[in-house]
This record gives C-alpha cells, sequence and structure tokens, in this order.
C-alpha cells in the first residue's frame, strides 16, 4: 500500500493490514497540520474517513493524505463562508417573505437548509476558534457568534410558537444583519490577512 503526504511519496509495509494501523499513520503523518481530506484509490473522501477505509480495506492501493496549515485552513474556512454568505443574504431575503406570508412546505424545507447554514456558520466560528492562528480581529468574530446564537434562540422559540411573522421578523431584521456584519469582517480578514486565488 502507498500512502503519499500531499505529494511526498512513502511506502508503508504491505502487512497494514488493520484499519487502525492506517489511521495512525495518518495520524502521524499529518504532524500538526489539519487533515483536509484523503484520496483513495483517486477518489476524494472528505468525511467519515475511518468508516470509508475499514469498508474498502481490502481494496486500498494508493493513500494520498491531502493536509493544510492551519493558516492556510483558516483562509480557505473565511474564502468558504464569505462565499456562502453572500449567496445566503439573497435567500434568506427571499425566505423571510415567504414566511410573511403562508409559508409553503417547499418554503419550509428551505428553512431547514437555513437551520442547516446557521449550523455551518457556528461550526466555522468554534473551528477557527480552536486554533491558536486565529485573525488578528477575532474579538469581533466572537461577539458575532454571541450575536448569532442570541438570534438562534430566539428563532427556536418562534418556531416552537408556531409564529411566522416573528420568525420572517428574525430571519429580515435579526439574521440578515448578523449575516451582513459576518460577511463584511470576513472580506476585511481575508483581503488585509488573508489571499485570494487568483488575485493579481
Amino acid at each position: 500500500m502507498k500512502i503519499i503526504l500531499n505529494d511526498e511519496e512513502q511506502i508503508i509495509k504491505q502487512t497494514v493490514e488493520k484499519k487502525q494501523g492506517i489511521i495512525e499513520t495518518i495520524d502521524k503523518l499529518v504532524d500538526g497540520n489539519i487533515l483536509s481530506h484523503i484520496i483513495i484509490n483517486d477518489y476524494p473522501i472528505y468525511i467519515e474517513i475511518e468508516d470509508y477505509i475499514d469498508r474498502h480495506l481490502n481494496d486500498i492501493e494508493k493513500i494520498q493524505i491531502i493536509t493544510k496549515t492551519k493558516s492556510e485552513f483558516v483562509n480557505d474556512t473565511l474564502l468558504t463562508a464569505e462565499n456562502y454568505l453572500e449567496h445566503g443574504i439573497n435567500a434568506i431575503e427571499h425566505l423571510a417573505d415567504q414566511f410573511y406570508q403562508t409559508p409553503t412546505q417547499e418554503d419550509w424545507n428551505q428553512f431547514k437548509n437555513f437551520t442547516d447554514g446557521l449550523n455551518w456558520i457556528n461550526n466555522v466560528i468554534l473551528n477557527i476558534d480552536s486554533l491558536k492562528e486565529r485573525p488578528s480581529n477575532w474579538n469581533d468574530y466572537v461577539k458575532i457568534y454571541h450575536d448569532l446564537e442570541n438570534g438562534v434562540r430566539e428563532l427556536a422559540e418562534a418556531v416552537e410558537g408556531n409564529d411566522e411573522i416573528l420568525i420572517a421578523d428574525i430571519i429580515n431584521y435579526e439574521i440578515k444583519s448578523i449575516y451582513e456584519k459576518l460577511n463584511k469582517l470576513i472580506t476585511t480578514t481575508i483581503d488585509t490577512e488573508g489571499c485570494r486565488p487568483n488575485a493579481n
């Protein structure tokens, strides 16, 4: 079995037959960086890596481990969040409009997607917060995180009370504003401390 770290190839003994041995080797090679994903036999795996290895153990010929430095991880995560927020702001405006009327099942499905996005944004902030390599304006992110938590709590109460107008108000006047502030903050961070792909 070949195990490749980014582009550095290492041959691992064929006797690595157990998932645990492969996972330990991967962990050792990652060594202080962040595991982005792995590529097994030219197939990229981003989630449930251990389960995938366990299910395909006998077929694995090559594992490529793709890592990022913590700074690269922060920058890439912020770029992804910025892109999400730019598109998300328009989507939540439409969602709020639908809840001011009688929302359809499709609107409730979009609401579920919206709440999944809220959860993802929270996780982005928590994941970066766990690192030492955070942006210099990190306290501003922490404040936005707390504002977002409050908005989510109010939103949950409105959903529990089946108050569709209140749901629309919270989305339109609180969450949208938080998204706009966070998007502006992320853009500033990337432009002052990070980098953009293909920037001149």
